[in-house]
């Protein structure tokens, strides 16, 4: 083999020795915390999308859990509401810090955060349809709702 030829070799394997390193090594995610954290599912829908509406309670239709595109949410207790904050989706719960085992069939989790004293609190959403809505407050109840209005 010509000496030419090994060098291009060599840096050829050197070139994709660094390609798979470079793509191996996490790169850092610039997240703007004013925009609803949207992950795509395997099933190709965008987590998320499919708990926003306004949603009533099977178990008790005085209160109703208004889910908005905007990041943002109002649950309501007989025309009042009682709280309101912010929402986003999480598929894992690793960097939450909350000391749980969190496998579960489905990795798609709602976190609301209260507007008024900052309490969060974590949901999985175990199953979604177009029209009804289950959530596993994961230190609790289990919440299910019907689309108030169908889209």
């Amino acid at each position: 083999m010509k000496k030419g030829t090994a060098i291009t070799i060599g840096v050829i394997v050197i070139l994709a020795a660094l390609f798979a390193l470079q793509k191996s090594v996490p790169q850092e995610e610039v997240v703007d915390k004013d925009v609803v954290s949207v992950d795509v599912l395997d099933n190709g829908r965008e987590a998320g999308q499919e708990v926003i509406g306004q949603w009533i309670s099977i178990e008790d239709v005085n209160y109703v859990s208004e889910i908005n595109g905007d990041g943002s949410y109002k649950e309501i207790y007989d025309g009042q509401i009682v709280s309101e904050g912010t929402w986003e989706i999480l598929t894992t719960l690793e960097n939450e810090g909350l000391g749980i085992d969190s496998t579960f069939d489905r990795q798609v989790f709602l976190k609301k955060t209260d507007g008024q004293n900052g309490e969060i609190f974590y949901y999985q959403i175990p199953e979604q349809e177009e029209d009804r809505l289950v959530l596993v407050y994961l230190f609790g109840d289990v919440l299910m709702f019907e689309r108030a209005v169908p889209n």
